[in-house]
This record gives structure tokens, C-alpha cells and sequence, in this order.
């Protein structure tokens, strides 16, 4: 983001992965919501 903003970069790559396996509904629910709303 840093890089972006300075002009350093134009485009970069982001990568990531989520495991939610033993977290239930409710749990994964509250992460996601959390997530989509956080830069």
C-alpha cells in the first residue's frame, strides 16, 4: 500500500489464504465481516 501511495509501484500482488475449518459458523462469520470491512 506504501508503495502504491508513493508512487513506487503501479501494481502489486497480494496473496493469502484462510483456513476456517474449526472455527464454526458463527466464528467464521464475524472474521469475514471483519475482513471486509479493516484496509
Amino acid at each position: 500500500m506504501r508503495a502504491i501511495r508513493s508512487g513506487e509501484a503501479d501494481v502489486v500482488v497480494a496473496g493469502g489464504m484462510e483456513r476456517m475449518t474449526n472455527m464454526g459458523t458463527a466464528g467464521a462469520t464475524k472474521g469475514l465481516a471483519g475482513a471486509a470491512d479493516d484496509l
